[in-house]
């Protein structure tokens, strides 16, 4: 089986966790996303793949080099302008000497789908290219399908604008046989669910759906960032490499955590429900961390709270502080003792925190050094004390 993994897109989103971090690379479960995407290839019986890379290509190849790690055989295709998927896979598709199907994947898309039974079924069915297929109670950000009684495609509609109940939706896994693939210009951009695929329908190619046996997620918000990993905690996503530790049992944890074997937890501290603490991290006494992501690196003070945020490598928060729901914390920020942040807030890359700040969302200035630093203030323009 051969593979093409797109992993070009800038990852806006995500954002403050892509600011020098390429999506790809954005850590879940305390691994980089494409390592589990490679395992889980690797898994499926894939032998060779290309990874079609633009945005930050240099960072990705430095961590996956040659693909030895996960027994794959692995090449680059590298886009100076954004192709779009399908012009991204086009331009990939060269490096693929095989005439085999190919196994298309998105590099931030999170499944337990046994993706080797589904490029088996796509391959048995003689069809020129196989959708897989998932449930979702809302398609508006997704393309919908609709299906015949044979699972043939007959319509495609990319970002529906009504809401459809358990509605079928594209997750951006594809198999595809080479010859439709080479159809699609080389250099141009273009994209599956606008242009090809409801394109290839109208001209009566054969393309089915196949609805996955499992859980799917794109992760390419936060919001979708955070539900993924409370499906992996609460086991409604069969994750299939948790390393997980068997921790202090002073340690107060309540319901799904995952704590990394090198994580420091003061016995003190109260840990979850739905909280990961990542490598390296520590918590000092009496510290509170509820449905909270950590990446590694992160210190949590003395008598901090933290419920709800996401927190990327590196970050500090001094004892006393307060981190409230739906913050996004990017990598080494500094928060000082008693800090409040307060929900929806973004804080930018090595951005400071002065002690005793009430910092609400977009309230940020910058100082002389030209990087952000946040004043302590109760107004909702920053003002310099």
């Amino acid at each position: 089986m051969n593979a093409i993994i797109l992993a070009g897109g800038r990852g806006q989103r995500l954002m403050p966790l892509t600011a020098e971090c390429p999506k790809p690379l954005v850590p879940f479960m305390d691994r980089p996303i494409l390592d589990h995407i490679l395992t889980r290839l690797a898994q499926a019986g894939c032998t060779e793949a290309v990874l079609a890379l633009g945005y930050q290509a240099d960072a990705i190849m430095a961590f996956v080099e040659d693909g030895r790690r996960w027994h794959l055989g692995v090449r680059y295709s590298r886009e100076e302008n954004p192709l779009g998927t399908a012009g991204a896979v086009r331009l990939a598709l060269s490096g693929l000497p095989s005439a085999e199907p190919v196994l298309v994947v998105s590099g931030d898309g999170m499944t337990d789908v046994d993706l080797g039974a589904f490029y088996r079924q796509a391959v048995a069915s003689r069809a020129d290219g196989a959708v897989l297929l998932a449930r979702v109670p809302d398609p508006r950000p997704y393309g919908m399908v609709a299906l015949d009684h044979r699972n043939r495609i007959r319509q495609f509609i990319e970002k529906p604008t009504r809401v459809v109940a358990d509605a079928l939706v594209n997750t951006g896994i594809y198999v595809f046989t080479r010859r439709l693939l080479e159809e699609i210009p080389i250099g141009v951009t273009a994209d599956f669910g606008h242009e090809w695929l409801p394109r290839w329908i109208a001209r009566g190619k054969h393309l089915i759906g196949v609805v996955g046996d499992g859980y799917w997620s794109d992760v390419g918000t936060v919001e979708q960032y955070r539900q993924a990993h409370e499906a992996v905690l609460s086991g409604k996503m069969r994750f299939w490499d948790m390393g997980r530790k068997e921790w202090n049992p002073a340690v107060r944890v309540s319901g799904p955590t995952y704590i990394a074997p090198s994580a420091v937890v003061d016995p003190t501290a109260h840990i979850g429900p739905y909280a990961v603490i990542g490598e390296g991290v520590r918590v000092m006494p009496w510290a509170r961390v509820e449905r909270a992501i950590f990446a590694r690196g992160a210190v949590v003070g003395a008598h901090s709270q933290v419920k709800g945020a996401v927190v990327a490598e590196d970050v500090e928060l001094a004892g006393y502080s307060v981190i409230d729901e739906d913050v996004v914390i990017g990598r080494r920020v500094r928060v000082g003792y008693g800090a409040h942040v307060f929900p929806g807030t973004r804080l930018n890359l090595g951005t400071s925190v002065k002690p005793g700040a009430h910092v609400y969302a977009h309230h940020v200035i910058k100082d002389k050094h030209d990087r952000e630093e946040l004043y302590p203030s109760i107004q909702t323009t920053a003002k310099v004390w």
